[in-house]
């Protein structure tokens, strides 16, 4: 069924939508507003599965995949500020970075086509996103070392890892302190 304003609202018609997300993660949390006005929300599940701790509306939860359209955004704003080029290499921004991992350039990995492996099953990506890290630099560590799937812009692969990188990199291209701080120093106020 597909969700309009019109039904939104309609319980039944929320809960089909929800069952099958809700069956498939720990915890949920979704709202849904027309306007300013709160429509529709549901939480379900945990927020922590160990201590079994429910979620609820002020649950806080990683945006995971969403900040590579913010990463995205950020890039190209630096870049129209004249302080990056997305044909820059990993290598000039982060000379610290393994030697594979160098010759990367932004537009690689804004357009998948940096090399960086993705993760290799959904076990392996709650591996991967179950600690959490203080900066990227520590989400980094978990696939630095592994070689590159392919030479950098030669083929298109989806990569998660491949964003943690351009983290790293807008990270130290704006000199900020962590990854929300660089993002706002990028995006402004």
């Amino acid at each position: 069924m597909r969700t309009t304003p019109e039904n939104v609202a309609d319980t039944a018609a929320s809960q089909a939508l929800i069952a099958p997300l809700a069956a498939a993660y720990p915890g949920l949390s979704v709202t849904v507003f027309r306007g300013d006005e709160i429509v529709w929300s549901f939480e379900g599940g945990y927020a922590d599965l160990e201590q079994k701790l429910p979620v609820t509306p002020r649950t806080k939860f990683n945006i995971y995949s969403t900040t590579k359209a913010l990463t995205g955004l950020a890039f190209a704003r630096l870049e129209q500020m004249g302080r990056i080029s997305r044909k820059q290499s990993a290598g000039d921004i982060a000379p610290d970075l393994p030697t594979h991992l160098q010759p990367i350039n932004i537009e690689h990995i804004l357009s998948h086509s940096s090399g960086v492996r993705h993760s290799a099953s959904p076990a392996e990506w709650l591996e991967f996103a179950k600690p959490r890290c203080s900066s990227p630099r520590d989400a980094l560590a978990y696939f630095a070392d592994d070689p590159l799937e392919f030479e950098p812009g030669k083929q298109e692969l989806y990569s998660t890892f491949a964003f943690v990188l351009a983290s790293v990199l807008l990270v130290d291209a704006t000199e900020g302190r962590d990854f929300a701080t660089s993002l706002n120093t990028a995006l402004g106020p």
